[in-house]
């Protein structure tokens, strides 16, 4: 790995540190990737500011932040996949993608706060896999010094420079108390590409290296804990009543497609 591969590793594991040791809450959990690596991912709650994180790291050299918003409802995904200066790769490409969080698709951060495992060198599997879902990420905001963007998307995508939503809901971008002076800044700044999407190629099946064409990139959750299990009993009076009595866990992945200027600028989405 070239020199400044090795810093920017060392520099993401310093940082994934630092992040565990500020945080009052964290569960390292051994998950069965769908292409059957065990793959370590740590989920991190807060239940004051309400959000849940997820950091992994693949075995393809991608390095992997799902950020869960529960009060604003979005999800925020960071990839970064690292390159191989001698194939003539670059040392590593960023992305961002927002995305909206449906009802209870995962459980509530204080609930995630509050797991325990009594084995955490079990390996875990999920009881449910909810297969793929495919997001056209046809808009995009470059990130500048004027940026209309909320501060936290701010933060996640500043390496990227930029952030990718669907369009449907720009909204998501913004902070809490937005305006509708926010709106129309924000939807100035955006650009919209989905008519690319839909007429050029896949990367992967593009020949020129300098041709434009459309990126994809994978992110699969292959275990979270997706809902409460509630089993019946009784009260004090005898009459019936429910209570938590663990949770059911779920496993989906996430394909995300993009217009990059240059093929090899998805260079994993060739190699694949």
């Amino acid at each position: 790995m070239a020199a400044e591969g090795r810093v920017f590793v060392t520099y993401s594991v310093i940082l994934l540190m630092l992040l565990v040791q500020r945080c009052s809450f964290n569960l390292v959990v051994n998950i069965k990737a769908k292409d059957g690596d065990v793959v370590q991912k740590e989920f991190r709650a807060d239940p004051e500011k309400d959000y849940v994180t997820i950091d992994f790291m693949t075995h393809g050299s991608r390095y992997i932040t799902v950020y869960i918003d529960f009060r604003l409802k979005r999800k925020v995904f960071q990839v970064v996949v690292l390159g191989e200066i001698d194939k003539a790769e670059s040392s590593y490409e960023a992305m961002c993608f927002v995305t909206g969080l449906e009802e209870e698709e995962f459980i509530s951060s204080d609930s995630m706060s509050k797991l325990r495992q009594k084995n955490p060198s079990t390996v875990r599997i999920p009881e449910d896999d909810l297969g793929s879902e495919y997001h056209e990420m046809g808009h995009v905001v470059v990130l500048n010094s004027e940026n209309v963007t909320d501060d936290k998307i701010y933060g996640l995508c500043k390496d990227a420079g930029k952030v990718l939503f669907s369009g449907t809901n720009p909204k998501l971008l913004l902070r809490e108390n937005s305006t509708r002076e926010d709106l129309d800044k924000l939807e100035l700044a955006s650009h919209d590409q989905s008519g690319l999407i839909k007429v050029l190629k896949r990367c992967k099946e593009t020949s020129e290296l300098s041709a434009e064409c459309v990126c994809r990139t994978e992110v699969c959750i292959s275990w979270y804990p997706c809902q409460m299990k509630l089993c019946q009993g009784q009260d004090d009076n005898g009459q019936p009543t429910e209570y938590r009595c663990g949770i059911k866990t779920c496993g989906k992945c996430h394909l995300f497609d993009f217009y990059v200027t240059e093929r090899k600028q998805c260079f994993w989405d060739v190699n694949t």
